[in-house]
């Protein structure tokens, strides 16, 4: 595989596997529902058919966990000498799968299944998931460690290139005076030195390892052409041409070396950007369901006669409430890219305060029909803000084709737009969302049966608007104010 494709494909082996394991899961959980209190003799023969359909779906999870555990050890051995760092992380994620015993307890998990144990089998399953996440997190943190490394490493590199296109810019200048006045004598030791340099120079760019492998080659070009060139300084005569020849050639080689090693800062980048996008979106996801849920509970319990134990499932529920609000404002705070992105901010906000009023209420063991409103209105931001990080996701495929296909170039400009973690067309749609949200609110005061609902909805829907108009506004001055792609070279692929 190429480019960070084994770990990739690992990675995402266990996504897959996690979710359909939590799938099953789901299942099991409706499973035992059915059949509570029923042994295994007393299924009918509809109930023993699902149970044995979900138990095979369980092995084969297992199995498919078996041979993920297996091809990340395989592909760590083949990876020793070319990747040990990505080898490392696969080793150790697959020997922290054996350890937990992956696959033993999802087949421990078919068993039970089959003997009607629906509860203990639904306790394996979740310990296998936990395992299977430990295993993917340790990969994304290698993964993320790595480009971080990587990052720095080349950084340096490109400002080594810097200095050796610089010195043998100096060095052809150099050449080209010296023939002009015809005294070529001494112009061998200062081209030996920056010789010497890019020797050093192509030992770092190896040191930093596969991804600056397409610039390490220019350097070792460069390198080569240059040696020529110092034979052709110590011929007799000194062969002038040969040598303005040769050290074009190494500047040219030095200056494509520089443009790979940009590439692959880019890409490592960009990868880490993808990470981040994808702990929002599952950070984004689990709040969503979170807050269906507690709007589910708080809706069986309006209407409810507010007694001793109502008051303290009430209580409970809001103490969920808060700390959903809480989760929202921590990732908002703890990420800059949201913090500077006036939409997602302005989002973020209207989120934390419909968390707050419902939270509030429900543990002054209130279950109205507001509460509901305002818990749905927080439902709907997070859908908004999960459905434009999507939207980001879908920037970023042109990005992955281009760096499987090894082309981190990007002629027409996209590259500033992949460099925002938030890109301008995440933007545009939680814009979209927010602009949706405020004719939602109109049309519930307009059609509202509880005054409270109505009332605050409207004040809401008025103040969205006036908002969302003057941001609409910055949004689009923004980015008319930025530069435009320009169109590929004539006859250009």
């Amino acid at each position: 595989m190429d480019r960070g494709q084994d770990a990739w494909s690992s990675r995402r082996a266990l996504e897959r596997l996690i979710r359909d394991q939590q799938a099953l899961r789901e299942q099991t959980a409706r499973a035992e529902q059915a059949t509570t209190g029923k042994t295994e003799g007393d299924l009918t023969p509809q109930e023993r058919q699902q149970v044995d359909r979900m138990a095979q779906e369980q092995e084969s999870l297992a199995r498919r966990a078996e041979e993920a555990i297996r091809q990340m050890l395989e592909r760590a051995q083949q990876m020793q000498q070319s990747d040990p760092s990505t080898a490392q992380a696969l080793q150790q994620a697959a020997q922290r799968g054996q350890r937990s015993s992956v696959a033993e307890q999802m087949q421990q998990a078919a068993q039970q299944m089959r003997r009607n144990q629906q509860r203990s089998a639904g306790q394996q399953q979740q310990r296998a998931e936990q395992a299977m996440q430990n295993m993917l997190d340790e990969l994304k943190d290698a993964a993320r460690n790595r480009d971080e490394v990587l990052k720095r490493e080349l950084a340096s590199l490109i400002q080594t290139l810097d200095q050796l296109i610089a010195r043998q810019t100096e060095q052809i200048r150099a050449l080209t005076d010296a023939r002009a006045s015809g005294v070529l004598a001494g112009l061998d030791q200062p081209m030996v030195r920056l010789h010497t340099a890019t020797l050093a120079a192509l030992d770092q760019a190896r040191a930093a390892g596969r991804e600056a492998k397409a610039a390490a080659d220019l350097i070792d070009s460069a390198q080569g052409a240059q040696a020529k060139a110092i034979v052709a300084l110590r011929q007799e005569p000194i062969d002038a041409e040969e040598a303005d020849r040769q050290e074009q050639i190494a500047l040219k080689q030095l200056t494509l070396a520089k443009q790979e090693a940009e590439n692959a800062r880019r890409q490592a980048q960009q990868r880490e950007q993808q990470r981040q996008r994808a702990e929002l979106k599952k950070a984004y996801r689990e709040l969503l369901v979170e807050q269906t849920e507690i709007r589910r509970i708080t809706q069986d319990l309006v209407g409810q006669t507010v007694d001793r134990r109502t008051r303290a499932r009430l209580a409970e529920v809001g103490e969920r409430q808060e700390q959903v609000r809480l989760t929202a404002r921590k990732l908002l705070d703890d990420t800059e890219d949201l913090r500077e992105s006036d939409l997602f901010s302005f989002a973020h906000e209207r989120l934390d305060r419909a968390a707050a009023d419902a939270a509030t209420s429900l543990r002054e063991a209130s279950a109205t029909a507001l509460v509901v409103s305002r818990q749905s209105a927080a439902v709907r931001i997070l859908q908004e803000l999960l459905d434009a990080m999507e939207e980001s996701e879908k920037q970023d495929e042109p990005f992955r084709q281009n760096e499987q296909a090894g082309d981190g170039q990007n002629p027409n400009g996209g590259q500033q737009q992949q460099n925002k973690l938030i890109p301008d067309i995440a933007e545009l749609k939680m814009l979209r969302g927010l602009q949706n949200e405020a004719l939602r609110l109109t049309r519930e005061a307009a059609e509202a049966t509880d005054a409270a609902v109505g009332k605050v909805s409207a004040t809401d829907a008025a103040a969205m608007q006036s908002v969302l108009a003057e941001k609409a506004k910055a949004l689009i001055q923004r980015l008319q104010r930025q530069p435009q792609p320009q169109p590929a070279p004539e006859g250009a692929p």
